[in-house]
């Protein structure tokens, strides 16, 4: 696992799904970046104020589509922008 001072990328992942969690972190860890999970808005949204990730991956199936509004850039007190990759189960 890498280092986060030695770390290229941050990626906070939001799921409520704890091995979809796992799977994720273990992926891109075996590269050059970091993760942090939250399972609900609020600590994902403490999460990115705080840590500034690179990049988020939301879980649509849980919940992920109110984290995406809370990130959005027009949305007042928001982030500035942060590339997000979507995940969900439906086509």
């Amino acid at each position: 696992m890498s280092d986060e001072n030695e770390a290229v990328g941050r990626v906070v992942v939001f799921t409520r799904h704890r091995s979809l969690a796992e799977m994720v972190k273990l992926t891109l860890n075996h590269g050059a970046f970091v993760t942090r999970d939250a399972s609900d808005v609020g600590a994902a949204m403490a999460i990115i104020q705080e840590w500034h990730p690179h990049l988020a991956v939301v879980d649509l199936d849980s919940g992920g589509d109110q984290l995406l509004r809370e990130i959005a850039p027009d949305h007042p007190g928001g982030p500035t922008r942060i590339p997000t990759l979507a995940l969900t189960r439906h086509g």
